[in-house]
C-alpha cells in the first residue's frame, strides 16, 4: 500500500507516485545520506520521502536552478531519503547541502545499492566525506566535511598551511617530511570516503616515521587507494616553464599526459593550446580573426597560472575515471584577479564534474562568487583552531 505521502498532489514540483518509487528503488530503499542509510521501506510500507535537489519553492534553500515546473518534479531532481533527512533537505535547514553535494550523495547511494545487489560488479563511484584531524593545532576529532565543491578560508595564523601540508602529503608523501624531523608531537589525519563502501585511510606523522592505516588496520606504504591531486598555483611563476618538459614537471605529470590534454583546453581567455617541437604554444582569446599562437614563455604569470589550472582540470577529469578523486587547489584567489577568480570558481562548482574540489584561500571572494559552494572557515580559538562550516 502507498502512504499518504505518495498521493498525487497539485503542488508545484511534487513528484508522482511512479517517480517516488523509482527514486526509492534506485537507492535500494535506503536513505541516500552516507551517514544514515536507514531502511525506508518494507513489505507494503514505504516510510521514506523524495526530497528536491533544486528546491520546489522559489525561495527554497538551493533555489530552483532555472528548472521548469516539469523538471522540478522529474526523477533527475529527486533524492530518496528517510523522512527526517527529507524534511531537513527541503526546509530552511537544507542550506547545509548544495545541489552538487546532493547529486553526489544520490549517485553514491545508487552505486551502494548495486553493490548490495550484484556483489561489487558495478561502475566505479566514490565520495570524499570528511578529513578528521588530531594535532596540537586542532581539537581532537575536528572534521572538515567535504561538499561537492568546498571553499576553505584560512587567514594568517589559523592553520591553513598545516592543513594544506596534510592534504599535499596524500598526493605526494614527500610533503609530509616536515612532520618527520623530530617534532615533539604526533599529527594524525584520516580521510573518510566511499568507494562506494565506507572506508577510512589514515596516517600518523612524527618521530621520524609515517604509520598508515586502512579501515583501522595497519597498511603498507603503497599507493593511496584514492586520488588526491594537489595544485598550488602560488608556487608557479612566469619563469618556471619554458617548454613541455618543464610544464609537465611542475605539474608532477608525464610530458605524454600533458601533451594529450593540451588539445582539449578551452576557456574564455585561452581558446587553444598545442605542442610545437618541445615548446608549448597557446592561442589567447580575443585576438581577432587572425589565429595567433603565443609561446608559453611569453605569457604573463597570470596567463601561465590559468593554463596550468586548465591542464590540471583536464588531467583530474581523467584520473576520476578510475578512483574517487579530490582536487585541492591552494591560494586560488591570491593568484587571479576578481574576474578570473570568479570564472575559475564557477568552473569548479559545476555539479557535472566527475570529482570533488577543495579550494584553500586566504581571501574571501564573497557569497556572490561562492554560489553553490560549501564554505568552511578556520577560526582561531585560543591556542587551537576550529572549523566553522556553511553553504552558499
Amino acid at each position: 500500500m502507498e502512504s499518504s505521502e505518495d498521493s498525487v498532489s497539485n503542488r508545484v514540483g511534487e513528484f508522482t507516485v511512479a517517480t517516488k518509487r523509482r527514486l526509492a528503488d534506485d537507492a535500494g530503499g535506503r536513505c541516500s545520506l552516507p551517514d544514515c542509510r536507514v531502511m525506508t521501506q518494507g513489505p507494503g510500507v514505504r516510510v521514506g520521502r523524495a526530497a528536491h535537489i533544486c528546491s520546489a519553492a522559489p525561495r527554497g534553500p538551493r533555489g530552483q536552478g532555472g528548472l521548469s515546473t516539469l523538471e522540478l518534479a522529474s526523477e533527475r531532481n529527486g533524492i530518496w531519503c528517510c523522512a527526517s533527512h527529507a524534511d531537513q533537505i527541503d526546509s530552511g535547514n537544507g542550506a547545509l547541502y548544495t545541489a552538487g553535494t546532493l547529486i553526489g550523495y544520490k549517485e553514491l547511494a545508487h552505486a551502494r545499492a548495486l553493490v548490495e545487489l550484484k556483489g561489487g560488479l558495478v561502475p566505479k563511484s566514490g565520495w570524499f566525506h570528511g578529513l578528521v584531524l588530531s594535532s596540537r593545532a586542532f581539537p581532537p576529532g575536528s572534521t572538515l566535511r567535504f561538499g561537492k565543491a568546498t571553499f576553505l578560508l584560512g587567514r594568517n595564523g589559523t592553520g591553513k598551511t598545516v592543513l594544506a601540508g596534510y592534504l599535499a602529503g596524500f598526493a605526494d608523501p614527500r610533503q609530509w617530511q616536515p612532520w618527520l624531523n623530530g617534532l615533539p608531537e604526533e599529527h594524525s589525519v584520516s580521510i573518510r570516503y566511499f568507494d562506494p563502501e565506507p572506508r577510512t585511510y589514515g596516517v600518523t606523522l612524527g618521530h621520524r616515521r609515517i604509520e598508515r592505516t586502512r579501515d583501522g588496520q595497519p597498511d603498507m606504504p603503497v599507493a593511496v587507494p584514492v586520488c588526491i591531486r594537489y595544485c598550488s598555483l602560488s608556487h608557479f611563476s612566469a619563469g618556471d616553464a619554458h617548454g613541455l618538459d618543464d610544464l609537465a614537471e611542475s605539474l608532477g605529470e608525464s610530458s605524454h599526459v600533458v601533451a594529450a590534454v593540451l588539445g582539449t583546453l578551452s576557456s574564455p581567455d585561452i581558446s587553444g593550446a598545442r605542442v610545437t617541437g618541445s615548446q608549448v604554444e597557446v592561442q589567447l582569446a580575443g585576438s581577432g580573426d587572425v589565429v595567433r599562437w603565443t609561446k608559453m614563455s611569453m605569457l604573463s604569470a597570470g596567463e601561465q597560472s590559468l593554463l596550468r589550472f586548465l591542464i590540471e582540470l583536464a588531467v583530474t577529469r581523467r584520473r576520476a575515471q578510475d578512483l574517487p578523486t579530490l582536487l585541492v587547489v591552494d591560494d586560488l584567489p591570491g593568484v587571479f584577479d576578481t574576474r578570473l577568480c570568479g570564472l575559475v570558481l564557477g568552473q569548479l562548482a559545476d555539479p557535472d564534474l566527475p570529482f570533488q574540489t577543495l579550494v584553500l584561500a586566504r581571501e574571501d571572494p564573497g557569497p556572490e562568487v561562492l554560489d553553490g559552494w560549501t564554505r568552511v572557515e578556520l577560526v582561531a580559538a585560543g591556542q587551537q583552531v576550529r572549523l566553522a562550516q556553511e553553504m552558499f
